[in-house]
């Protein structure tokens, strides 16, 4: 993995995170939303030591009831 997409993940992790926490969500609830087993799947993504995939990210913007570009917005 490289610099820049370690810094995309980031960066994506914490919008999601910005964008849960405005919608009064914990980690643990989004992930049930979700349907991920765990939250920690969620605290991965937020902390981007993962990649995750396009299909993720589309449930999470219906979670978060924003679009897609919403989440990719200054990045």
């Amino acid at each position: 993995m490289d610099a820049k997409e370690l810094k995309f993940r980031k960066k994506l992790g914490a919008k999601i995170q910005e964008m849960r926490q405005k919608r009064n969500l914990t980690q643990t609830d989004l992930s049930a939303l979700l349907g991920f087993k765990d939250y920690q799947s969620l605290a991965r993504i937020e902390n981007g030591r993962v990649t995750t995939s396009i299909y993720n990210i589309y449930i999470i913007s219906l979670a978060l009831e924003c679009t897609i570009q919403d989440l990719f917005e200054d990045i």
